[in-house]
Formats: C-alpha cells, structure tokens, sequence
C-alpha cells in the first residue's frame, strides 16, 4: 500500500474559498495545489495527474463543468475524481460528480474529498 498522500488539485476564482479549501486539505494531509480559474488549471493538469479535483462550478475565465469536459479526454476517468463546489442551489452537474454546496464544513469537505481520492488515482 503507498502511503504517499493524495495530491489534489484545487479551482476557485474566490481567494477566499480558493485558500480555504486549501488550508483544510493540506491539514487533513493532503498534497494541494491551487489554481485561481480555467486556464491555470489546465496548465497544472498539463504538467501533472490528480488523485482527486475540487472545482467550483462558476469560475472567471470559464466554468467548472468546462474544465472537467478538456480533462476527459487526457484523464477518461476524471469524473470519479472530480468534486464540484457551488454556491447556487440551481447549478447543474453532470451525473456521476457531486456537488458540495456552499457553504461547507471542513468535515463535510475532507469527507467529499476522501471518497474521491479513496483507491488512489492516476497522480504522479
């Protein structure tokens, strides 16, 4: 069993958020990285795989769902390792990925994030 930490890959255009979800993750022990909106996380997911993705649905520079569209085909199953973060009631996911509503507990976010990463992924 590999006792390397799950490395995940956070999206908000919120700092706020952005460097909450951060500080909750990386004290629950996970490798985080941050990207601000659409285009600086495709950059990161160019150069490196994720055990797990907590994106927000409604970002500047394009849309959560967006991002998870350009990543499938480079990462087939990255909608079982992908979580959606909303703070709109009315925003739609595809099937398969949930959606954490904002906002959220630290508990409810380390739960949604271990269920994702849980088996491990394809993350270097």
């Amino acid at each position: 069993m590999d006792d390397t930490p799950a490395r995940v890959l956070v999206v908000d255009d919120n700092d706020l958020i952005r460097n909450l979800v951060y500080l909750i993750l990386t004290s629950g022990g996970y490798r985080t990285d941050v990207a601000a909106g659409y285009a600086d996380a495709r950059r990161l997911a160019s150069t490196r795989r994720y055990h797990a993705y907590v994106v927000d649905i409604r970002l500047g520079d394009g849309t959560g769902t967006g991002l998870v569209d350009a990543l499938r085909p480079a990462d087939p199953d990255v909608d079982g390792r992908c979580l959606l973060l909303s703070g709109w009631r009315g925003d739609q996911a595809p099937d398969g990925i949930p959606v954490l509503h904002k906002p959220f507990g630290a508990a409810e976010l380390t739960a949604a994030v271990r269920a994702l990463a849980v088996g491990g992924g394809p993350a270097c």
